[in-house]
């Protein structure tokens, strides 16, 4: 599936009482093979996390990649 990687390998930034509510690094994220946004991984103020998108599948995803470099 080129470079999408499975999503047991994305990386999830630890749990931080005093900086849970910052947003985590943004990777394009992959549903059911085709269905694709840009999500991250977030904490509510309890320490549970999830996947999270501006609108995405209430699923959790599949598969991972980082997002490419912008153009120049």
């Amino acid at each position: 599936m080129g470079d999408w990687k499975l999503i047991d390998t994305a990386p999830i930034e630890p749990f931080n009482v005093g900086t849970w509510f910052k947003s985590a690094t943004p990777v394009l994220l992959l549903w059911d093979g085709h269905i694709k946004y840009i999500g991250w991984y977030a904490y509510n103020k309890h320490g549970k996390g999830k996947w999270q998108t501006n609108s995405s599948p209430m699923r959790i995803p599949t598969h991972w990649m980082p997002l490419p470099e912008p153009p120049k």
